[in-house]
This record gives structure tokens, C-alpha cells and sequence, in this order.
């Protein structure tokens, strides 16, 4: 069943590692404060994610004319954005872009 856990995910997500099957972040990481900051959330999805779990990613497409609307958000995504992280680095990944 879906648990909703609310943290910053800047300063660690508050789950044991391997624990999850499914994380879904929706609408957050374009909010990190710096590329370094999104990179170690990324890193903290990885941890607490089982290793046959999935993480998907929903995240607006910096193409569209309403990815610029939030004055909060911070990182800009493209079609190409998650490819690194869905190499063989992060393998379980799904993005969707708005």
C-alpha cells in the first residue's frame, strides 16, 4: 500500500536502505537547490530502493512553456537529462516528463 513520507530529500531520506519497491517523485527534483543537491537525492532514491524496485521520476520538460511557471524550480530537465542515470548506474529508473 502507497506511504506518503514528507522530508528533504536534501538532507536524506528517512528510510533503511533496500526497503522500498517502488518510490515515485512527482514534481520534486526540479526543486533541488543545486546539480549537487539533485545528484545526492538521486543517490538517496538508489539507496532505499530495493534491488528488483523501481524509481519513477515525473519531472516538467524544460521544452514546454509552463516548465518556467514554478519560481521554485531550479534544475531544468530535457529528454536527455536522466540518460546518464539510466545507464547501467541506475538501471531501475522510469522518468516521465510533464
Amino acid at each position: 500500500f502507497p506511504v506518503t513520507i514528507l522530508a528533504n530529500m536534501e538532507h536524506g531520506i528517512p528510510l533503511e536502505t533496500s526497503s522500498v519497491i517502488e518510490v515515485l517523485a512527482r514534481d520534486v527534483l526540479q526543486q533541488s537547490s543545486t546539480p549537487t543537491a539533485f545528484v545526492g537525492i538521486m543517490n538517496e532514491l538508489w539507496r532505499v530502493t530495493k534491488k528488483s524496485g523501481l524509481v519513477y521520476i515525473r519531472v516538467p520538460d524544460a521544452s514546454a512553456v509552463s516548465a518556467f511557471q514554478d519560481p521554485f524550480d531550479v534544475i531544468r530537465f530535457t529528454d536527455e537529462s536522466f540518460t546518464y542515470f539510466q545507464s547501467i548506474v541506475y538501471p531501475k529508473l522510469r522518468v516521465f516528463y510533464i
